[in-house]
């Protein structure tokens, strides 16, 4: 059973899966294999799309059988079984070609946007938090880094965090007042009182406070009890352990 690739691109071409301009040349890494001795299959590829092709007479649309020949051994294929075009609202599968049915399936990598990945494999951050980590470099597909969040991540590919620590540079901030409860600033206009989410940017009102302080000190706002806006300057009160903040909440 003699197909090449000139009978590959006929077999495309009768399925509606490429334009009139594809030739033979284009069709590449083309492998035989029998996976019965009833049958033949051919993988190949066109660009970035991969195929397979089983010529079988004996399949009679089964899909279950068919897609169970077109299973390859160690690798993870996603295969489509495609309907043959024109069959009058009937799905069929089996394409007449030289005297033998052929179907034909297209593997149809399932892919999923890096963010959304992130938070389906790992969950402990925000999808926004992720965006950050991914535009900030510390994430790699693959041992590759990606800086977009809209990469298409296949069922395949092995997801690595980095950690990438930014340089944050310390405002200076006047001291109002301190004691060993209290610790009063004056923010200047343009500080954020915390971090936005779990991701550091930036110097904060809560990093002067976090050395000196137990008060939710394992979060991004330690010693923070209220808040003034970044484009608001003005007296800030900070607290050093959990019963000032108590006080003060009465």
């Amino acid at each position: 059973m003699k197909f090449d690739s000139s009978d590959l691109v006929a077999i495309l071409r009768l399925f509606k899966e490429v334009a009139d301009d594809v030739m033979p040349r284009h069709i590449e890494r083309i492998i035989k294999s029998k996976p019965h001795d009833k049958n033949v299959l051919i993988r190949f590829a066109v660009g970035k799309k991969h195929y397979a092709a089983l010529i079988d007479s004996a399949a009679e649309d089964d899909e279950a059988y068919i897609h169970t020949m077109a299973d390859e051994p160690g690798v993870e294929r996603h295969y489509q079984l495609l309907a043959l075009p024109g069959s009058y609202n009937l799905t069929t599968y089996a394409l007449p070609y030289r005297g033998k049915e052929v179907y034909l399936l297209r593997d149809a990598p399932q892919t999923k946007r890096l963010d959304v990945a992130l938070v389906e494999k790992y969950g402990d951050e925000s999808r926004s938090t992720y965006q950050k980590r991914i535009e900030r470099g510390e994430v790699l597909i693959n041992g590759e880094v990606k800086t977009s969040t809209k990469y298409a991540v296949k069922s395949t590919d092995t997801i690595t965090l980095q950690s990438v620590n930014p340089t944050i540079t310390p405002v200076d901030v006047e001291t109002l007042y301190e004691d060993e409860n209290v610790l009063v600033i004056n923010k200047p206009i343009g500080m954020l009182t915390h971090a936005k989410g779990a991701m550091v940017e930036e110097y904060t009102a809560a990093d002067i406070i976090r050395p000196h302080t137990s008060y939710k000190s394992e979060t991004n706002r330690p010693g923070i009890i209220h808040r003034l806006d970044r484009d608001t300057s003005g007296v800030m009160l900070m607290v050093k352990n959990d019963q000032t903040a108590a006080l003060i909440s009465k």
